[in-house]
């Protein structure tokens, strides 16, 4: 259709010049010349993103303001020479917290911040039928999750033995499923 259009709009400028433009035609009209069109920002969408921008940067200053304050806290900790936590298990039991196994007490470290949750936390994580080995431990370690994890893994013993019977790289993967899980929102 366009096609035609061209080409009946050329044809009557070329064979009527006079008579079609002295009836007010424009052939830049006829032949849809626009001007180019440009595309400037929405102001109400840039202002949002900034504003996300904004609210982004504030919480990763807030957050590692958060770690910071953690890391000096257990920094002073290490520095006094004593364990951050101390288990009711240990108290009773015959090790001391001086005498403690780096790989636990890297996981006491790393549980301290949210062993406060549990009510009963002692009493099922550090029940002697709960079968951690210092390798799971290590595992659990590595997560700012490790108290809710070892919680979660002292009710489910059945799948601390599974865990524990599988490859470094599965029982990683495991642990890591039921942190995504308990992270979760319920």
């Amino acid at each position: 259709m366009r096609i035609l259009r061209f080409v009946f709009t050329a044809s009557v400028i070329a064979f009527a010049p006079n008579a079609a433009f002295a009836q007010g035609f424009d052939p830049m009209v006829a032949l849809k010349v626009r001007p180019p069109k440009i595309n400037m920002p929405d102001p109400i969408l840039q202002m949002q993103r900034l504003e996300a921008m904004e609210a982004a940067r504030a919480r990763a200053e807030r957050d590692r303001a958060e770690a910071e304050l953690i890391r000096q806290r257990t920094e002073a900790v290490r520095r006094e020479n004593t364990s951050p936590y101390v288990p009711a298990a240990a108290v009773v039991g015959t090790s001391s917290p001086a005498t403690l196994n780096p790989i636990v007490e890297k996981w006491l470290v790393a549980a301290q911040p949210r062993m406060h949750l549990f009510a009963d936390f002692d009493k099922v994580v550090f029940a002697s039928d709960v079968p951690f080995s210092e390798r799971l431990i290590e595992i659990m370690s590595g997560s700012d999750y490790a108290a809710d994890i070892a919680y979660y893994l002292a009710q489910h013993k059945a799948q601390v033995i599974a865990i524990d019977q599988m490859s470094t790289l599965e029982s990683a993967k495991a642990i890591s499923n039921i942190e995504a899980r308990l992270k979760s929102p319920k």
